[in-house]
């Protein structure tokens, strides 16, 4: 993923990243197996499968939270001040997608700002983490745990 997000329209991703601290939590969501669904059931299926992942994710934040589509079929997703409990926010924005047994699952990477690190770096950080879920089987959530990470 590179670290920013791709859609070059995606001021408020980029003003967003600008603004992380340590402990808050950014996460890289992706939706399993997409060229599938395109495939399978049409474009226009594709198109439903990403704007209700979009509504899904908004749907479930809290105030600060924000989630942007950076690029194809991934999102991301920042929690500000999550630190650890950033995990099981999004292990619960996963259980709550698989149980509306929507046409495709997801995918999510995470991890949690350390003290000094780039936003680059910690997107960087959970799109590795999300390539190991993707490693492991799909559908699924994967944490990048930095031993510099707070609250480790």
């Amino acid at each position: 993923m590179g670290g920013r997000p791709r859609n070059p329209a995606s001021r408020s991703a980029d003003a967003e990243l600008e603004r992380l601290k340590p402990g808050d939590v950014v996460a890289v969501i992706d939706l399993d197996h997409f060229k599938r669904v395109n495939d399978t059931y049409g474009h226009a299926a594709g198109d439903r499968a990403l704007c209700a992942l979009a509504d899904h994710l908004h749907s479930s934040m809290r105030g600060p939270d924000s989630a942007y589509r950076i690029g194809g079929e991934e999102f991301l997703v920042v929690l500000p001040g999550a630190s650890r409990s950033g995990l099981a926010v999004v292990r619960r924005l996963h259980d709550r997608w698989r149980a509306q047994k929507r046409v495709a699952t997801f995918s999510a990477g995470v991890a949690i700002v350390s003290p000094g690190e780039s936003a680059h770096a910690a997107v960087a950080r959970a799109d590795g983490a999300l390539y190991q879920a993707k490693h492991e089987g799909r559908d699924r959530v994967a944490l990048d745990a930095s031993p510099d990470d707070p609250g480790a």
